[in-house]
């Protein structure tokens, strides 16, 4: 298995791979499928909001580019 990315949102892309189904290295529109989920992780995070808790008991803190 290929070592564990730093970038979260790839993490949540790969997972969101895997619970589809799909391989994550299996090419797709030019791309590996775990690319093809970037947009829709993308979108929910960005649904997240300052101080949100969330199941884990994990707290959202977003930080300003």
């Amino acid at each position: 298995m290929p070592k564990d990315p730093s970038d979260p949102v790839e993490r949540i892309c790969r997972l969101m791979c895997r619970m589809e189904g799909h391989e994550e290295l299996v090419g797709f529109e030019g791309e590996p499928m775990w690319e093809s989920f970037r947009e829709d992780v993308t979108q929910i995070l960005a649904e997240l909001r300052d101080g949100d808790t969330l199941p884990s008991g994990l707290c959202v803190f977003k930080m300003d580019k």
